[in-house]
């Protein structure tokens, strides 16, 4: 919420009342262990037992008295430290006066606490009477820490405290758990589990990625969803939970809001009074509190999370294996023995565990065991699927949330559906395919009982029985992603490699703005090209390759009403270009395959591409990945996708593309809307729940503008309910009574109907 200071007297620092907005670098405390850790006891002198903080850090720079006067470079996993020093000798250190701090402090903590304790209890009343129970969540970090003192300070002593306990968690988070009790006697405090030891998992599922985080749901909040319904003694409930969650602590977070329903799962709302609160807040109460802190702290890690995280650092990695020796080496190897990847030798290995190798895999295709998705085959009236390994035991119960079904089983691995009407297969066709998915690869994690709204769904042992008459159809359990975590971790289509020919089409060249230009200035004489075309000879084949990607151009080469917008409003028009950023992440391979494979607000070393690009496609010949990914950094560089305005950031040194990130973008309504329309047209949809529209991969039907564009859910709705009041009849949305489904009607609107909305706004 505020900015900081750095302050000389107390060696520590002081807020400001000027109010901050996302900071991309935590400021953190930095004690004693963590000196002696990584060795700077040879250039800094200090007492080894001090308690307080010595130095501050932002990153890997280290600061005292405000001066930086350290950096770590190159920190990785198994590698020597490499440090820089900002001064000669040895450098004295006096310990941050943090008594004085907290004084200097105390008038706009005093106003900052009031404020959400007062909130704390807002939320609280706003939305208990529809709830069945409340829960305060602790992780064991500093913000959980701090949540959880003022929570209690507010809430009544019945909202207990539930710590899912993941089997991944670091020794000394385990040790603050058992200890923490005792300071609030008078409060509950539980635990939940998974009941399956996460190595297991690792195996079962594949190792969780940045796409594929299965670990949240499975290990998280789906155990705590079941225990508290235990705790209930109900079917189903509606759980309100208190999280510590940060907006300072990445980018897609700093558009959450502070009261969010059905995010990370339907029959959860979750509140985060601790949004706007900053790192240098949160210290700040701990100090003056005097919270126990997660001894991981003192010896250098940022924050306190998994052991191995799909999320963490090589840097996270490094620190957890020099604190916890041989912690880190088991999820390691496991990621090594799923993988399908031949290392040739031990720096080969090295590299895919480094430089976000593992944690950039989107689907099962590089896993050495994966799950081939049902072949289907249409006959009229009857479909057929056949698929390896599909047990007709587990078969019948996912079938029972279709309620009224027939349908016949054959030679085990062949199911065959009768419709009575198209429209009846047309509806029916998408939840049978998700049936087959969980048919396929549901092992009975916790994640369906969480989400079935009538208690339905039963985990035993290593799979789920249903109670059809207590089931109500309502398909919650659908929603879970794509249908069912562990498909969608393993699943590998049945020829992925098509979705990837053309490719080379490109020829190296990107969808630069010039292209736009010209076809915009030449319309239909863009076709045929000459020699003396104006872009030349070699960039009109690539223009031609990417304009029907873009949706420019249709089948016959005729422009699209998308052109007129450029016509009107410039070839650089934002919204014309989120327009052809939703068209290019669903018709074009190389650009589908960096929403799909990357992170929102991750960085991605540019040189690094190639080979993520090879392990998402381990068949694909070397110069299709040189070209595909050629043609994708001359894309983000040559267009207004890429840069400030853009969808993705980038660096450059001189004319070298170093690297990029793709970030959250609020998305033009009307671009939103002209998404919807599009991925209605691809998938033969006119209804989509928000959750569905949260996720996808490479290989799935469409990709939506919130996936597209990382837009946060509430977000969404927002625009959605702007949308259905500016433009009735082109978009109806219901978000109560626990629906969130967005309709939109394609049998009555175009997308040419949406561009010329376009060009009826003032822009």
């Amino acid at each position: 919420m505020y900015d900081y200071q750095w302050d000389p007297e107390t060696r520590g620092y002081r807020l400001t009342t000027q109010a901050s907005k996302f900071v991309a670098n935590e400021i953190r405390p930095v004690f004693a262990p963590e000196l002696t850790l990584i060795g700077f006891d040879a250039r800094f002198s200090y007492d080894k037992e001090e308690t307080r903080p010595l130095l501050w850090a932002l990153k890997s720079q280290y600061f005292y008295q405000g001066v930086k006067v350290a950096q770590l470079k190159g920190t990785k996993y198994g590698q020597q430290l490499s440090p820089e020093f900002f001064f000669e000798g040895v450098l004295p250190l006096q310990p941050v006066d943090v008594a004085g701090m907290v004084r200097k402090n105390a008038a706009v903590m005093s106003l900052l606490v009031a404020d959400t304790k007062r909130r704390i209890k807002e939320l609280y009343d706003q939305d208990i009477a529809r709830c069945d129970t409340a829960y305060i969540a602790f992780s064991g970090g500093k913000d959980s820490a701090v949540l959880l003192d003022l929570c209690h300070r507010v809430l009544p002593r019945s909202v207990p405290v539930v710590f899912s306990d993941t089997d991944m968690e670091l020794p000394d988070t385990v040790a603050l758990w058992r200890e923490i009790p005792q300071r609030y006697p008078d409060r509950e405090f539980l635990t939940a589990s998974a009941g399956t030891p996460a190595l297991e998992n690792w195996r079962v599922f594949g190792p969780p990625s940045r796409a594929i985080r299965w670990c949240c749901s499975v290990y998280k909040s789906a155990p705590a969803i079941v225990l508290l319904k235990k705790r209930q003694k109900k079917a189903a409930i509606l759980a309100m939970g208190f999280v510590g969650v940060r907006s300072e602590e990445g980018y897609a977070r700093s558009a959450y809001r502070d009261s969010s329903f059905g995010v990370k799962n339907a029959s959860q709302i979750n509140q985060m009074p601790l949004l706007e609160w900053g790192a240098h807040e949160i210290w700040l109460y701990i100090f003056a509190n005097r919270l126990p802190v997660n001894r991981a702290y003192l010896f250098g890690l940022s924050r306190v999370g998994c052991v191995m995280c799909p999320e963490s650092s090589d840097k996270y990695q490094w620190y957890v294996d020099h604190i916890y020796p041989g912690l880190v080496r088991p999820y390691r190897d496991v990621i090594l023995q799923t993988s399908r990847k031949v290392f040739r030798s031990e720096k080969e290995r090295g590299a895919f565990l480094g430089n976000a190798n593992w944690q950039a895999r989107s689907s099962g295709m590089t896993l050495r065991d994966s799950i081939t998705s049902p072949v289907e085959e249409h006959n009229g009236l009857n479909a057929t699927w056949r698929a390896a390994g599909l047990r007709e035991t587990r078969f019948h119960e996912w079938v029972k949330t279709l309620k009224k079904a027939d349908y016949f089983f054959a030679d085990g691995n062949t199911v065959t559906f009768r419709f009575r009407s198209l429209p009846e297969k047309a509806a029916m066709a998408p939840r049978i395919r998700t049936v087959l998915k969980k048919s396929l690869a549901c092992v009975g994690c916790y994640s369906c009982e969480a989400e079935c709204p009538s208690g339905a769904i039963r985990r035993t042992g290593p799979g789920i029985r249903i109670n059809g008459a207590q089931c109500t159809g309502c398909l919650k359990c659908h929603a879970v992603d794509y249908g069912c975590w562990r498909f969608k971790s393993m699943r590998e289509t049945e020829n992925p490699q098509k979705l990837l020919n053309g490719i080379n089409c490109y020829f190296n060249f990107g969808l630069r703005e010039v292209f736009v230009e010209k076809l915009v200035k030449m319309r239909a004489g863009f076709f045929p090209w000459t020699d003396e075309h104006p872009l030349g000879i070699k960039m009109v084949p690539s223009a031609a390759a990417w304009f029907p990607q873009a949706m420019l151009i249709d089948a016959d080469k005729r422009p699209t009403a998308l052109l007129n917008v450029f016509d009107a409003f410039g070839c650089d028009a934002p919204i014309g270009w989120d327009c052809i950023w939703m068209a290019l992440a669903n018709n074009a391979p190389v650009v589908r395959w960096l929403v799909t494979a990357t992170a929102c607000g991750t960085p991605y070393s540019a040189a690094a591409l190639p080979d993520l690009f090879s392990q998402s496609f381990p068949d694909l010949k070397p110069t299709a990945v040189d070209c595909g990914i050629a043609s994708l950094k001359d894309t983000i560089t040559k267009s207004p996708l890429g840069g400030e305005r853009g969808v993705i950031a980038y660096g450059m040194q001189g004319k070298k593309l170093l690297w990029i990130e793709r970030r959250s973008k609020e998305a033009a309504p009307l671009a939103v809307l002209y998404g919807l329309y599009l991925i209605a047209g691809k998938a033969d949809r006119r209804a989509f729940t928000v959750r569905e529209l949260m996720t996808a991969d490479f290989s799935s039907a469409f990709l939506s503008p919130l996936v597209a564009f990382g837009i946060e859910p509430e977000t969404f709705k927002q625009q959605c309910r702007g949308l259905e009041s500016r433009y009735p009849g082109y978009l109806l949305c219901t978000f109560a009574a626990g629906l969130d489904e967005v309709a939109v009607f394609p049998d009555k609107h175009t997308l040419d109907d949406i561009a010329a909305l376009m060009l009826g706004e003032t822009l």
